[in-house]
C-alpha cells in the first residue's frame, strides 16, 4: 500500500501569506495613487401618507363640473344669437344718488289737435316734450289714456297716437314719471272729431 505524502501545513501557509501581501501589496498602491471618493449621506424621503381634504368648490366651479354643462352652455350660446325681442317697456332700478329726489318730471304735449278744436279726421297724433331736474330724459316713461279708458302700461314713449276715434268729443290724459317714482300731474287735451 502506497503511503501519500502529505504537504505539511506551514508550507501551504506560507504560500497563502505571500499571494495576500501581493494582494494587498497591490490594493494598497491603487488607494494610494487614486484616492477614494467619500460618498455624502443622504437620507431617504418618506413616502407621503395620502390622506383626502374637502375643497369647497366656487358656484362656477361646480356648475361647470355638472354633468349638463356642456348642453347648457351651447344652449346659452344659441339663445344669445337670436335677436333680442323688442319692448316698448324700461324697467331701472333706483340709482343711490336720486334717493333725495322728490321733484316731479314735466312734460308738455307739443303738437296734436289744439284744445277745444274739431278736426276731420279720427287719428290724432300727440308729441311730448319731457323734461327732469335728474333723470335722463331718454329713462323717463310715460302713460296716457283717452276719455275713461284704461291707463296704458308705464313706457318710454315720447308721442301718443289713437287711431279709429268716432265722431264726438274726446280727452287724452298724459302722465310722467322718473327714475325716484316721482310722477308729475296729468295733462290733457280735449279736442272733437267730426268726419
Amino acid at each position: 500500500m502506497k503511503r501519500m505524502k502529505r504537504t505539511p501545513t506551514n508550507i501551504t501557509q506560507t504560500i497563502a501569506l505571500v499571494i495576500f501581501g501581493i494582494g494587498a501589496g497591490v490594493v494598497a498602491y491603487q488607494i494610494r495613487s487614486s484616492p477614494l471618493r467619500t460618498i455624502p449621506f443622504i437620507a431617504t424621503t418618506p413616502t407621503p401618507a395620502w390622506q383626502e381634504q374637502r375643497v369647497v368648490l366656487t358656484d362656477i366651479e361646480q356648475a361647470t363640473m355638472s354633468g349638463n354643462f356642456t348642453k347648457e352652455f351651447q344652449q346659452a350660446l344659441e339663445t344669445e344669437k337670436l335677436p333680442p325681442k323688442p319692448s316698448p317697456i324700461f324697467v331701472y332700478d333706483i340709482p343711490a344718488s336720486m334717493a333725495g329726489d322728490i321733484t316731479a318730471p314735466t312734460i308738455t304735449i307739443t303738437g296734436g289737435p289744439p284744445e277745444s278744436s274739431t278736426i276731420p279726421y279720427n287719428n290724432p297724433c300727440f308729441p311730448l316734450w319731457v323734461g327732469d331736474n335728474m333723470t335722463p330724459w331718454q329713462q323717463l316713461t310715460t302713460r296716457a289714456k283717452i276719455d275713461d279708458g284704461q291707463w296704458s302700461p308705464w313706457m318710454n314713449q315720447f308721442s301718443y297716437c289713437f287711431n279709429n276715434l268716432e265722431n264726438g268729443g274726446h280727452t287724452v290724459l298724459i302722465q310722467i314719471k322718473d327714475l325716484a317714482g316721482n310722477v308729475s300731474p296729468e295733462i290733457k287735451r280735449v279736442f272733437i272729431v267730426k268726419q
